[in-house]
């Protein structure tokens, strides 16, 4: 079970590449393109056509328009969420062993380890819930953009 709250979130980052036309309109997402070369530009989606993107960037009122053949990445957002379980289990991982290590270097070796481990878990998946919760991210989802399989036949 443990292991299911560290591995889990990982399958996420699993998902399929997504259809450009298929983004709705509001969607958040991020692109590479000619003018940010390695940065990502975070903008909210407006709408999309065979050739186009039409974008608002965050926290401007105007849109814009962009051909998807300037476009070398995009994600969408899956949407924002907490590490709480993903806290939990490091946490309780790194505890015990770390409680682990300090008991087996007392004075009845086998015991204090096991004590050490069973205590260090507990501090330590407390202490992983807690800031698990406090950090937030968002999930990516890649966008198959139309030019790449024109690039490669």
């Amino acid at each position: 079970m443990l292991g299911f709250c560290v591995i889990a979130p990982a399958a996420w980052a699993q998902v399929r590449a997504i259809d450009p036309l298929s983004i709705p309109s509001g969607a958040r997402a991020r692109i590479i393109g000619p003018a940010s070369a390695k940065d990502y530009i975070k903008l909210t989606v407006i709408g999309v056509t065979p050739d186009t993107l039409r974008y608002r960037l965050n926290g401007e009122a105007d849109s814009k328009a962009l051909s998807w053949q300037n476009i070398s990445r995009m994600d969408v957002s899956g949407g924002k969420h907490r590490n709480a379980f993903r806290g939990l289990g490091l946490g309780f991982v790194g505890g015990f062993v770390a409680g682990a290590i300090l008991g087996a270097t007392g004075y009845e070796p086998g015991a204090f380890a096991v004590l050490g481990g069973m205590y260090g878990g507990a501090l330590g998946a407390f202490a992983g819930l807690v800031l698990g919760t406090a950090v937030r991210s968002e999930n990516w989802i890649p966008v198959s953009l139309p030019h790449a399989a024109q690039k490669n036949p």
